[in-house]
């Protein structure tokens, strides 16, 4: 009997133990390739924390930055669950993703917040197809425009004839050919060591960049001519996203969507006014004016650069249309 009761219990107990591990909240890996203790790190730190609150019995959120992976593998390390989901710009992944460079056209999202709000509504839309259909995107958001950043005087478009400019993306580099520059292929990490090297003459920035890495040392002369965006996206893996519960998934999507996408957003805006104010503030500096003859002979220029975009791109005039639609909505709720 004693043998019994004994065996009993401990079944018992062992049920006990194992519904109490089946009931345990998930702990869920985010990565992110920023650096620990930069301006997005502590933006992303705050967001999990909201999350870790909003149901702490359903979900919970540990976040990496850049641990485990790094801009042109972070992708790949959330399709094979590295990472339960992360962060990561699809511009690092050439050709596997194509709709999503409509943000590369310059003189379309001109604030990063409204560009972030028509991402999220496009994507909520269908506009990008199947283009992430091996992940699933919980936020989107666009940067503020690049802009042409020097250590030489710019006057105007034959100034930048046989200059060397750093870029990180093939529309920047078609588009640096199609003003007469010659563009590198650099990534943002080496900007910096580039210019101060004098491997470049200039690069192709948006402002965001300057306060991470110190670009206002290297460069003294800012072009007000507004180039593309980027887009950049929080993503889930499939099969992390699948296994959560319905609550856990209600959690997430409270702090996500277009909620955190306009946060994100409106970070980034900060961030470009916070940087682009102190480097002009800096003795040497000065901002390029163009007038808007040369701007809309830039703008000419440039044109052609997209035609491969739109030959390639199956539904380029749709996506291309739905964004000029979702920016414009954005900008005027915000406005009105």
């Amino acid at each position: 009997m004693r043998h019994t009761f004994i065996g009993a219990a401990a079944v018992a107990a062992s049920l006990a133990w194992g519904g109490a591990a089946l009931a345990e909240a998930p702990t869920l890996k985010f990565g992110t390739t920023a650096p620990p203790g930069s301006h997005i790190a502590k933006w992303f730190d705050a967001w999990v924390e909201d999350v870790n609150k909003a149901a702490p019995d359903a979900v919970k959120v540990k976040v990496y930055h850049n641990t485990l992976g790094n801009t042109r593998t972070i992708y790949d390390s959330i399709k094979n669950r590295i990472a339960d989901f992360g962060w990561f710009n699809p511009g690092y992944y050439p050709g596997q993703f194509h709709k999503i460079d409509v943000t590369a056209m310059p003189g379309v999202i001109l604030k990063a917040e409204y560009g972030s709000v028509a991402l999220w509504r496009m994507y909520d839309k269908g506009a990008f197809g199947d283009e992430f259909n091996l992940v699933r995107p919980i936020g989107f958001h666009a940067y503020p425009p690049g802009s042409l950043h020097t250590n030489f005087p710019v006057t105007d478009m034959a100034s930048l004839k046989g200059k060397k400019f750093g870029m990180s993306s093939r529309i920047d580099g078609e588009i640096l050919q199609a003003l007469g520059a010659t563009p590198i292929s650099v990534g943002l990490f080496d900007f910096y060591q580039s210019l101060q090297n004098r491997v470049v003459d200039g690069v192709v920035s948006q402002w965001t960049a300057f306060q991470p890495f110190k670009l206002q040392e290297v460069t003294k002369y800012h072009v007000d001519f507004a180039l593309g965006s980027a887009a950049a996206l929080i993503a889930f893996n499939n099969d992390a996203w699948k296994e959560l519960s319905a609550d856990a998934q209600k959690a997430i999507m409270s702090k996500s969507g277009e909620t955190m996408s306009r946060g994100l957003g409106k970070f980034w805006d900060t961030v470009a006014d916070e940087a682009m104010n102190e480097a002009l503030k800096t003795p040497g500096h000065q901002l390029v004016k163009l007038s808007a003859e040369e701007k809309a002979k830039w703008y000419k220029a440039i044109e052609p650069a997209f035609d491969e975009w739109r030959k390639t791109t199956q539904g380029s005039d749709e996506v291309t249309k739905a964004l000029h639609a979702q920016y414009d909505a954005a900008a005027k709720a915000v406005t009105n």
